[in-house]
Parts: structure tokens; C-alpha cells; sequence
């Protein structure tokens, strides 16, 4: 182990488009499901009574789907926070180190 710790700001902020990218199909899926008319005699009259329990399993999985939009959102913008400490924290500690290196100068 080299015990070595290296962030790439750039490659996170890449990550955070391509989770971006994800959430966009996620939504995409869940207005679609949004769409499902299953009580409209979707399965026939012999089936009919499938009609609820399709429905509320329906209903969870468009929940999941928003909920899970939502959390992708969350791990864009987490991701692209990420990527800002990561620079600010260099800088200062490119700018602490010229610092001690001045020092050193005299």
C-alpha cells in the first residue's frame, strides 16, 4: 500500500454528467410510467381483479423511480461539491507551501 490519496476534480466533475445523464433517464422512465392506465381494461374482464394490486405495486415502483431521480440529483451535485473542496484545498495548500518556501529563501 502506498498510502497515496489522489482526486481528480475534473474526473468527478465527468462522473457528476454522466450521473446527471443517468437521472435524466430515470425521470424519463418514470413519466412514462406515470402514463400506465391499468384500470382501464388493461387486463380484461376475467382479470379484473388484478386491477389493484397492479395498481399499488405500480404506484411504489413510480415512487422508487422519482425517489431515485431525486437521489441521483443529490449524488451529481454532491459529486461536483466534492470536486470544489478538492481544488480549494489544494490551492491553499499550494499557497501555504510557497509560503514555508519564502521562509526558507531568506
Amino acid at each position: 500500500m502506498t498510502g497515496r490519496i489522489a482526486m481528480d476534480a475534473d474526473l468527478l466533475r465527468y462522473q457528476a454528467t454522466q450521473v446527471d445523464a443517468i437521472a435524466s433517464d430515470v425521470a424519463e422512465a418514470s413519466s412514462a410510467a406515470r402514463t400506465l392506465n391499468l384500470g382501464g381494461g388493461a387486463f380484461g374482464v376475467l382479470c379484473s381483479f388484478l386491477v389493484p394490486p397492479a395498481q399499488l405495486v405500480s404506484a411504489a415502483a413510480i415512487q422508487l423511480l422519482h425517489e431515485s431521480e431525486a437521489l441521483l440529483h443529490r449524488t451529481g451535485t454532491q459529486l461536483r461539491s466534492v470536486a470544489m473542496d478538492v481544488e480549494d484545498r489544494e490551492a491553499d495548500l499550494v499557497r501555504q507551501l510557497r509560503t514555508i518556501e519564502r521562509g526558507l529563501d531568506r
